[in-house]
């Protein structure tokens, strides 16, 4: 790989297909990207979105996270803490997230144990 390559944060062609979809499609047709979505062998454990602290949530986030909790997916919002650690938060429904968070490997360890 090269240097330019490995200095690249975050995905070429995510983003090239986000622009292009921006640009080339209807804008009532709308669509976002989920951040990560955590799987075992065979199913899907979790969605997480990562949010800086001063994001709010999206009206599109907002009907995506739902959508996804009525087919029966955990959906949790990530967020740094001091520039240093990652919490997470799960998401409660219409716009609500849990008042108390769990670093971000405790979380993640504790969550694939009770699969």
């Amino acid at each position: 790989m090269d240097e330019s390559k490995k200095k690249l944060y975050g995905s070429e062609s995510r983003d090239t297909f986000r622009w292009w979809h921006k640009n080339a499609c209807s804008n009532t047709w709308y669509g976002l990207d989920i951040d990560f979505v955590i799987t075992d062998t065979e199913k899907i454990l979790a969605v997480i979105d990562y949010k800086k602290n001063n994001d709010s949530m999206t009206w599109t986030e907002k009907v995506a996270y739902d959508d996804l909790m009525e087919h029966g997916y955990k959906v949790y919002i990530a967020k740094e803490k001091e520039n240093t650690e990652l919490i997470v938060y799960e998401y409660l429904g219409n716009y609500k997230i849990s008042n108390e968070g769990e670093g971000y490997m405790a979380w993640e360890l504790k969550m694939r144990e009770k699969q």
